[in-house]
């Protein structure tokens, strides 16, 4: 059986409407491509004869996060990769992906020079394609989430740009940076998706404030592509320089998310290329297929409306002080306790509290707490908090009491501090975020109360 051509060839065969993704499965040595295929197409193309059969793993669902490398020095085939030993072990499958194709992967540096030719390990003189990925991952990430405003979007964006990138290697020039040569593929990756998807949003983006928080609650609308929080962990933050972290967690908060979806995808792309990656106006006009006056236009239009709508840096805090920890505390026994004159002391006077996909939204602390009286805090002992921290901010996972007596998994709340008080209170009502924290289900006998941040 003759070897495996470069690259996996099951991707490039895929039916138009078919998308491929990356992740990690069976063993820290197997790189899994996963198939999200469409209903009306939910098969598996057959592999030519002649060729090495393509390892199948059929399984219930996928992790919650994507991509996953071993830290080798490329992509092979394994000799020994039989499909009835790789079926044997159940791979786990998500809703909406109906295959994966795996392949070892193997130190090539091992390999005789024919093989690494027949091969094709993706590699550059120093460095090769795997640690390339482990490097600039987590960045992607949080450039497609920036884009997109959605954690399973990004996580979508991110593959495909991963796989775009993985079968164009080999005709990499450079001419260009590695990183900018990938943020350019991401970059057209999130521009070509945000033609056909709407405008993400939060509650406060649909009107004006609700007038009676103590009226029936609106229907959900689950129809609304809402945004979605990201955990912070993913998100990554330079470690070396003390300026561009503080860049990196301002452009990942909530506030400023939900702000960059009001611009057209181009100037959103701009600005961030520019204002946040620090890229220079030649380099984003290169990488956008544009001209240099067209980028600063776009991006003088973009700061004009973004200053419009997002908060004033002075307002909010990059930073938990030991004094806004301890806040944070006594919102959590405020919220497990019921007390909701606890809860009156720690809102600005201006707060904010919005709840998606409920599109009603309310300002102000004492029509807040007059809302979490009559809606949520009714019961003692209905809630228990769970403290973690998403878009670089203070959150808690939300557990509320079921008829069988334990605590179920709700929805995730991301605070926003404004000195020693909260300005605004963001409840994501959506159980399945919490796979996305790496929480569990059911609340556990154990927690901590310290929230990191």
């Amino acid at each position: 059986m003759s070897p495996m051509r470069s690259g996996p060839a099951l991707p490039a065969r895929l039916a138009p409407g078919c998308c491929c993704r990356a992740v990690r499965g069976g063993g820290a040595d197997r790189l899994a491509l996963v198939l999200r295929i469409p209903p009306r197409l939910r098969r598996v193309p057959r592999v030519g004869e002649g060729r090495r059969p393509v390892v199948v793993w059929i399984g219930r669902e996928v992790p919650a996060i994507g991509l996953g490398i071993s830290r080798t020095h490329g992509l092979a085939p394994s000799p020994d990769t039989s499909t009835e030993s790789a079926r044997t072990r159940p791979f786990p499958r998500r809703p909406g992906i109906a295959r994966a194709a795996t392949l070892r992967v193997s130190d090539v540096n091992t390999a005789s020079k024919a093989q690494r030719a027949r091969w094709r390990p993706l590699m550059t003189e120093k460095e090769d394609f795997t640690h390339v990925l482990s490097q600039y991952r987590t960045e992607l990430f949080a450039h497609c989430y920036r884009m997109a405003g959605s954690i399973h979007d990004a996580e979508d964006l991110v593959q495909e740009t991963l796989l775009r990138a993985w079968r164009s290697y080999g005709t990499f020039e450079g001419r260009a940076s590695v990183r900018t040569w990938l943020y350019r593929i991401a970059t057209n990756v999130c521009l070509s998706a945000l033609e056909h998807r709407d405008r993400r949003l939060l509650p406060t983006g649909l009107g004006t404030p609700h007038a009676d928080p103590e009226a029936p609650l609106a229907t959900s609308m689950t129809e609304v592509p809402w945004i979605q929080p990201v955990p912070s962990a993913l998100l990554g933050a330079p470690a070396d320089d003390p300026a561009a972290v503080v860049v990196h967690r301002a452009s990942c908060r909530l506030a400023l998310i939900a702000a960059l979806q009001w611009l057209p995808p181009r100037q959103r792309a701009v600005l961030l290329l520019r204002d946040v990656l620090a890229m220079s106006a030649g380099e984003v006009a290169d990488l956008l297929g544009t001209s240099v006056p067209a980028v600063k236009s776009a991006l003088q239009r973009a700061r004009a409306q973004l200053q419009r709508l997002a908060p004033v840096e002075d307002d909010v805090t990059d930073t938990v002080t030991p004094d806004q920890q301890h806040l944070l505390e006594r919102y959590m026994r405020a919220f497990e306790d019921t007390d909701v004159h606890a809860l009156l002391e720690l809102l600005t006077k201006d707060a904010v509290a919005e709840m998606p996909p409920l599109p009603c939204w309310f300002t102000g602390r004492e029509a807040i707490v007059r809302f979490f009286g009559t809606h949520v805090l009714t019961t003692r002992g209905r809630y228990r908090l769970v403290p973690t921290s998403a878009n670089g901010q203070p959150a808690f996972a939300l557990y509320r009491r079921g008829s069988d007596g334990l605590h179920h998994g709700h929805s995730v709340t991301v605070l926003t501090l404004a000195g020693h008080k909260i300005s605004r209170i963001s409840g994501f009502l959506d159980a399945d975020l919490l796979d996305s924290f790496g929480l569990a289900r059911t609340y556990g006998a154990q927690r901590s109360r310290r929230v990191p941040v």
